[in-house]
């Protein structure tokens, strides 16, 4: 029998928890619980239990005075999936060390949040919270940029011929079981414009391609084991410009990719191509540690 499962959904507010809240929904099945979790600022809770506000306004709790009495309303006015069950939880501190703690002590298969903010400029709209959960949290992590209304149908993962790519395959495996999987891996010629530039054999350039792709494709024989029902899409490219274009023409509803971590003193943590495609994906985007 398999064991139920706890599905985190970190929401700044009323706003992100909908779609959040919906996606979460279609991926929980009988058994399951959903946990709407949201962090309270210290500092503001300092300010309304013993500043002017908490004078003014006694009789009213500090999540009411915060703003942050809407996920108790939330979760009353949400009629969860048969067989799921919805729970509210707060959490004090600062807001993405706190969920992060919370998914690991709920043992959540993942965390489920949408951008604070929507927008054209989407490297500005995920919101600062919701980036650094996206470095921190030792769970996967779904970026709900859809409304969640609809099951996923396709799937693909972002592989790389790595360990990262063993997980990034099994993930999409246990968090999209249903869905046809693709894997996508990205490849190409070093330097093949300079070697045209210097006039070398179009033949023999040709020739190096075809082993280029061969040996690239020889190389996920353990990750295409790993998930022996998957399609593979070979795109050539660099591989976040790749996997994106690829993406735009086969339209899978969900793309798996892996957080591929530095050292602290880095801006970019989750490793340039995740940046790129975290920013860039239009759907529903599954980082995973």
């Amino acid at each position: 029998m398999t064991a139920n499962r706890t599905w985190l959904v970190a929401a700044r507010d009323r706003e992100c928890a909908t779609p959040a809240l919906a996606r979460a929904f279609r991926l929980a099945r009988a058994g399951d619980r959903v946990v709407l979790a949201h962090a309270r600022r210290h500092r503001l809770l300092d300010l309304l239990g013993a500043g002017a506000m908490r004078v003014a306004a006694p009789e009213l709790s500090a999540a009411s005075l915060a703003g942050e009495d809407w996920l108790a309303a939330v979760c009353a006015a949400t009629v969860p999936p048969q067989g799921v069950t919805l729970e509210a939880e707060l959490v004090d501190g600062e807001a993405a060390p706190a969920l992060a703690a919370l998914a690991d002590r709920r043992d959540a298969v993942a965390i489920v949040a949408a951008p604070a903010r929507r927008g054209a400029l989407r490297e500005f709209a995920l919101g600062s919270t919701l980036t650094r959960l996206l470095r921190e949290a030792a769970r996967p992590v779904l970026v709900a940029h859809g409304d969640g209304a609809a099951d996923w149908r396709r799937a693909a993962a972002a592989v790389t011929a790595d360990p990262s790519g063993l997980r990034v395959a099994a993930a999409a495996q246990a968090l999209a079981p249903a869905a046809a999987l693709t894997l996508a891996h990205a490849w190409r010629v070093p330097d093949e414009g300079r070697l045209r530039l210097h006039g070398v054999d179009p033949a023999r350039i040709e020739a190096v391609r075809d082993w280029a792709r061969a040996s690239a494709e020889g190389a996920l024989g353990e990750v295409r084991l790993a998930a022996p029902g998957a399609a593979l899409a070979l795109v050539e490219g660099h591989a976040a410009s790749a996997i994106l274009d690829w993406g735009r023409q086969a339209k899978p509803d969900v793309l798996f990719v892996a957080a591929h971590r530095g050292p602290a003193s880095q801006e970019r943590l989750l490793g340039s191509v995740t940046q790129f495609l975290l920013y860039h994906w239009p759907g529903d985007l599954v980082l995973v540690p």
